[in-house]
């Protein structure tokens, strides 16, 4: 852990300091003291040290003369002390430490986590919502703001303050993709280009956290119950500090300030249970329906409780019970034209085995009757050798005979394969009740 804003003060004296302050891109320190305390060369390099290495810093001097240190370069440093020596001993000189913040590879550096805050909590939330979209801007999935002066951490699904950025697991499988397609699947925000965020953005799912971290908690909780607002409605939009809210389409939706729709944690509760699984869809039309029924003026919709969210649970159980009910018939009623589709095919292919056997065997009969008696003198049959062709008229009756038992077992294992067939396809149709 490193804190900038107390080295500096070792460096500079606690009775110089004036301010500090820390915005998304700058963090600053300012300092009045006079010129014959100036700290050394080698204290301001190792200043410049504790910046973290992808941020820029400058130390700025402003008195008679000026003079920015920019780096711990030796020549930077022999520039420095001469700048000293021009200026005399009861000269002020007032100081500025500047920090440029870069924001790559989804990280950003934070200094100072109370001034920071203090940054955040002063904004009003239209801008806060702007300066969270921004940094998400580009299909980015996660921010992590590495906190250099804290060792505790706190974080969402795609938001997190923490030490180093590799303490942070991220839950692959809920990537925010999917949650802005949910939304944008359940409802109508005028406003998704310009705020590409959604509520789990802002709901902490893990945190390590003292009271450095409060006033994160308390903005985030806004920000997600504003954005949770947004997406149960049927359609809403978002125009600076006011947002407009409909949930019925043929009535006009109310106006509020974000102040009024940032408190209610039962909305979150309400948005949650929506989108948990899948089925979002309808549980956001069941919430909806319920809100119009129940809330008819906008203090009512403002005023959501748990009377809204228990009656919606209630009606979406009896909804699934009915569409169960009615997915079981549809199942039934699939099974019997199985069942019967078989019959028929097993009907149609018996017939046409049973037609084939009786004309074979007919033709067999014929043959033998035809060639065999009308060919064979029987009173010399036994008493003279057996010609040529009677031998092979035989064995081509042998061979067509051996041809019709694999043509009959062979019928006989595909009728079973279609009966296993019809089993298994019947057995599957309810695989999913």
């Amino acid at each position: 852990m490193t804190d900038i804003l107390q080295f500096s003060n070792q460096i500079f004296g606690n009775s110089c300091f004036i301010l500090c302050e820390e915005s998304l891109y700058d963090f600053s320190i300012e300092y009045r003291i006079a010129a014959q305390d100036l700290p050394s060369a080698e204290r301001l390099t190792d200043l410049c040290n504790k910046c973290l290495e992808h941020d820029d810093i400058e130390i700025r001097f402003r008195s008679v003369e000026r003079f920015t240190f920019k780096n711990a370069e030796n020549l930077e440093q022999s520039q420095y002390e001469d700048y000293k020596l021009q200026l005399e001993q009861d000269d002020t000189v007032k100081i500025e430490i500047r920090i440029q913040k870069q924001f790559t590879d989804e990280i950003i550096s934070v200094y100072s986590i109370e001034k920071f805050s203090e940054f955040l909590f002063g904004q009003k939330l239209e801008e806060n919502l702007q300066l969270f979209a921004k940094l998400f801007a580009g299909g980015k999935q996660h921010i992590c703001f590495r906190v250099v002066n804290c060792d505790s951490y706190i974080h969402t699904g795609s938001i997190a303050f923490a030490p180093e950025s590799e303490a942070v697991v991220w839950d692959n499988e809920k990537n925010r993709d999917s949650n802005i397609k949910n939304c944008n699947d359940s409802s109508v925000f005028l406003g998704r280009a310009q705020y590409p965020l959604v509520p789990q953005d802002f709901a902490i799912i893990e945190h390590m956290y003292d009271n450095c971290y409060d006033r994160i908690k308390v903005l985030f909780d806004k920000l997600r119950n504003t954005l949770a607002y947004l997406y149960i409605a049927n359609t809403s939009n978002l125009v600076g500090n006011k947002a407009v809210l409909q949930f019925d389409p043929v009535v006009n939706g109310y106006e509020y300030t974000l102040e009024q729709l940032c408190v209610n944690e039962w909305v979150w509760k309400i948005y949650s249970w929506i989108h948990k699984d899948e089925g979002g869809i309808d549980r956001a039309g069941i919430v909806r329906n319920i809100i119009n029924i129940y809330c008819k003026t906008s203090d009512a919709i403002i005023n959501i409780n748990e009377n809204i969210y228990n009656s919606a649970v209630a009606n979406y159980v009896i909804y699934q019970r009915k569409h169960t009910d009615q997915y079981i018939e549809l199942k039934n009623k699939l099974s019997e034209f199985i069942v019967e589709s078989a019959g028929q095919l097993q009907e149609l292919s018996h017939d046409l085995a049973e037609g084939i056997r009786n004309n074979f065997v007919a033709i067999i009969v014929f043959l033998m009757t035809v060639l065999l008696t009308d060919s064979i003198d029987f009173n010399s049959f036994t008493q003279t050798g057996i010609s040529s062709n009677i031998v092979a008229i035989c064995g081509i009756f042998t061979m067509v005979s051996l041809l019709y038992m694999i043509v009959t077992v062979v019928a006989g294992d595909t009728k079973w394969g279609w009966l296993e067939k019809s089993y298994n396809d019947l057995k599957n149709n309810y695989n999913g009740v």
